[in-house]
């Protein structure tokens, strides 16, 4: 997991909602979205070899938060690059919640505007293969043109899209992204962090241009915003 900012950042500031506001942010999230959830998945721990002591946090990864043997979390070590028995390195969730239908929610936090943005892929050319032939899959339900890259500047964005189309449409597993861009947090590195929804519209609008995405109707049925103050009175 990254390392967490003390008092500013999205990880900072959704543990503190996760941990001292948990019944206000489900409220939150009910009312923008409608979308009602009643559990919140835990995280698991890194254990030191030689003690067995928990001392770091893991991070949920993939479709760990699936049952084990689930046909989707199954499908999906043949539809991700594995290395050595072990996935790749994919998408990382900042929170994984059930909801009262039955169906997940995927949560991303963000709190400045480049936190919109990402490193493009990473993975060798024989990887590469298999996550772009995943998200064309997912670029053509979307209805995106195949000339848009989606292993660029948005990558991240675009692999979380690619794991709704997969749990939703290939395996009829009901998923939600959630995007919750906080507002209000200050970094000393001067990073620009939107003080209400406004502030984050114009980077939002630039993401969905670069990913094919501006009049995608599908998108709006599984993709949720959620604007958080970092303190609320």
């Amino acid at each position: 997991m990254a390392t967490i900012g003390y008092g500013y950042g999205s990880e900072w500031h959704l543990l503190r909602w996760f941990g001292y506001h948990r019944s206000r942010l489900n409220k939150l999230i009910k009312e923008e979205t409608k979308l009602d959830v009643v559990e919140w998945v835990d995280f698991g721990f890194r254990r030191r070899s030689n003690t067995g002591f928990p001392i770091l946090d893991l991070e949920i990864e993939h479709l760990n938060f699936l049952p084990e043997g689930h046909p989707a979390k199954v499908d999906w070590l043949q539809t991700w690059p594995v290395a050595n028995g072990q996935l790749g390195r994919g998408p990382c969730w900042d929170g994984i919640a059930k909801l009262s239908s039955g169906g997940w929610l995927l949560v991303e936090a963000k709190a400045h505007l480049g936190e919109l943005e990402s490193p493009g892929s990473q993975a060798t050319p024989a990887s590469l293969g298999k996550i772009k032939a995943l998200l064309d899959e997912a670029k053509q339900f979307y209805g995106v043109a195949s000339g848009v890259s989606w292993t660029k500047k948005y990558y991240q964005q675009a692999n979380r899209l690619a794991v709704l189309w997969f749990l939703n449409q290939k395996h009829g597993e009901k998923a939600h992204l959630l995007n919750i861009c906080f507002t209000g947090d200050h970094f000393e590195s001067g990073a620009s962090c939107p003080k209400d929804k406004e502030g984050w519209s114009e980077g939002i609008v630039k993401m969905k241009k670069a990913l094919g995405l501006s009049d995608s109707l599908l998108l709006d049925e599984t993709v949720k915003y959620l604007f958080l103050p970092v303190t609320e009175a």
